[in-house]
């Protein structure tokens, strides 16, 4: 491949594992490329470790902004970018060892997206490297957004199809289409970041080789503290992604199907978590809330109706019915018993 490759890797308060993730990378990159890290603001030790990276390598570029977030971050990156590719690093991943090899390999001018393998990192999974790849010239937006929300095609079942990492983005591409990150929503912004992608590529590749090790953090992580904002994230989200859904009907059922993953994430970190001291009468008006404005009763009824439903595991189905049908006493007995017994 002709021109750079480019890392960008946002950063905030990382002191932690900035190095293995800045080194893991730096370590295998040549003359043409380079490592873009936007210090989002950091409080801690993140800067100083580094800056004194950069004086190891000259492939190192570091630019600081005031604190706006990660979509921001990237943003930057994005737009100082002086590169043919970009791929995103997240500071508390890190890189395979072959990652830069693996990706020069395959990458092709005809591609807009090249799309890799990861591997979990607490989970351990075993992954056998076997260097298949698929080429799909002039692929559909509906093969893409259907392996995004429903996950049961070839596509899904060899890539994570809501993470921007262990993708490789054609410059020029995100440019002259005008895809950046959404800086306004809270959550959901790698998903609507590819939905943009999807909707706009003409060719793609993918590739059966892990690149990216993702951190899978545990149940005691930040990921799992009590969110009381969280469904008024999930709205924003939403908006954003109906105002792009292409008009055909199959759509709405995919993304129906999706939604009602909602329901598990609000009961786990809003509704039912240990830090929200609302009386559980009180609780049962805010799930009632919930279900009529995020109008999961229609979503519900949509993915039953297209067959979709069923794609989803019985005890899954049970607590989607439990919960479209306001029967929250219910479903806060079997949650109990289910994700708070020791």
């Amino acid at each position: 491949i002709s021109g750079k490759c480019y890392d960008i890797i946002p950063m905030y308060n990382a002191e932690k594992s900035i190095e293995k993730c800045v080194m893991s990378v730096a370590t295998q990159v040549d003359i043409n490329d380079e490592i873009i890290i936007i210090n989002d603001g950091s409080t801690d030790n993140s800067l100083e470790i580094c800056n004194r990276l950069k004086k190891q390598y000259s492939c190192i570029k570091i630019i600081n902004q005031e604190n706006k977030g990660v979509g921001s971050a990237r943003n930057s990156g994005i737009v100082n970018a002086k590169c043919d590719w970009i791929c995103f690093l997240d500071s508390d991943d890190f890189a395979d060892g072959n990652m830069i090899k693996n990706i020069k390999k395959y990458l092709n001018e005809k591609y807009d997206i090249v799309m890799f393998e990861h591997i979990n990192e607490d989970r351990k999974n075993k992954i056998t490297v076997n260097n298949e790849h698929f080429a799909y010239d002039k692929i559909t937006c509906g093969k893409l957004f259907r392996a995004c929300f429903i996950a049961d095609n070839q596509i899904s079942a060899q890539i994570d199809m809501r993470s921007v990492w262990a993708n490789v983005y054609r410059k020029e591409f995100l440019i002259s289409n005008n895809i950046f990150f959404n800086t306004k929503i809270e959550i959901g912004e790698d998903m609507l970041f590819l939905l943009y992608n999807y909707l706009n590529l003409s060719n793609a590749m993918i590739v059966k080789v892990p690149i990216y090790h993702y951190y899978f953090q545990n149940e005691g992580s930040l990921t799992n503290k009590y969110k009381p904002e969280l469904f008024s994230n999930i709205m924003e989200l939403n908006k954003e992604i109906l105002s792009i859904l292409p008009s055909e009907k199959k759509y709405l059922e995919w993304y129906s199907f999706y939604r009602l993953n909602d329901i598990i994430l609000l009961m786990k970190y809003t509704l039912f978590h240990s830090h929200n001291r609302e009386k559980l009468s009180d609780k049962k008006k805010q799930a009632k809330n919930i279900v009529q404005n995020g109008k999961y009763k229609e979503y519900y009824l949509q993915a039953k109706r297209s067959k979709i439903l069923k794609k989803y595991s019985l005890s899954k189905r049970a607590t989607f019915w439990l919960a479209v049908y306001e029967h929250i006493y219910l479903l806060y007995i079997i949650y109990r018993i289910r994700y708070m017994k020791k």
